[in-house]
């Protein structure tokens, strides 16, 4: 289920905001915030994974450098 929320915004990002709605597919501003924030989590998702499989590369590293693989 759906929550109403309410944000306040400084005038120019709105301004920003609306420049995009008029360009994009959506209908409302409601629509581009919800891909803009699902955006950002994806990204952050994408980031966190990214990260943990650099770091389980470098411990693999490690080991064979340390010949116990």
């Amino acid at each position: 289920m759906d929550k109403k929320i309410t944000i306040y915004l400084p005038p120019t990002l709105l301004e920003k905001l609306e420049i995009e709605l008029k360009k994009s597919p959506f209908t409302g501003l409601d629509e581009l915030l919800t891909l803009i924030i699902q955006q950002y989590f994806d990204q952050k998702e994408r980031s966190i994974r990214q990260n943990r499989q650099t770091g389980d590369e470098a411990i693999r590293k490690r080991l064979e450098g340390l010949g116990y693989l």
